[in-house]
């Protein structure tokens, strides 16, 4: 039971960080638009990301019971979130250049704003999916 007591925890921790930052990007929206590199500077996105690919391993190595399947079930429903999922401006000029080429600024700003959707859907699903996984775990370690 040690192994569902342990990914309790991770699952908290994990939740809680995963609340900071989609609390951190609705807040944040419209700068992250016009200044998408203060996501980098206040996310340690890197971080993130590394914990939940050792959440998902972990879940692999766990042994097989009653218990166990639904919960393994539950982790593999997790969307993936990468490192480049964080990484909203990948244009190779100056941030300051699209603001004085209004029409290639257009187009950045519309594929930023698309990127920061994309990555805030998938971390109010993650929290959704974390949010159940927490339940379960604090159901299944309490009973025991």
């Amino acid at each position: 039971m040690t192994q569902l007591v342990s990914l309790k925890v991770s699952i908290y921790n994990f939740a809680i960080e995963t609340n900071r930052i989609s609390q951190l990007i609705d807040s944040r929206f419209t700068n992250l638009i016009f200044y998408p590199n203060i996501l980098e500077a206040d996310i340690d996105y890197k971080n993130y990301c590394n914990q939940l690919d050792a959440i998902k391993k972990y879940s692999d190595q766990l042994t097989i019971n009653d218990d166990t399947i639904i919960i393994k079930e539950k982790i593999s429903e997790l969307p993936t979130i990468s490192q480049s999922d964080f990484q909203i401006y990948s244009w190779g000029i100056n941030q300051y250049m699209l603001f004085i080429l209004l029409p290639l600024g257009l187009i950045g700003w519309t594929n930023t704003y698309f990127k920061i959707i994309k990555l805030q859907t998938k971390l109010k699903d993650t929290e959704r999916t974390i949010g159940t996984l927490s339940f379960m775990l604090k159901a299944l370690t309490n009973s025991n």
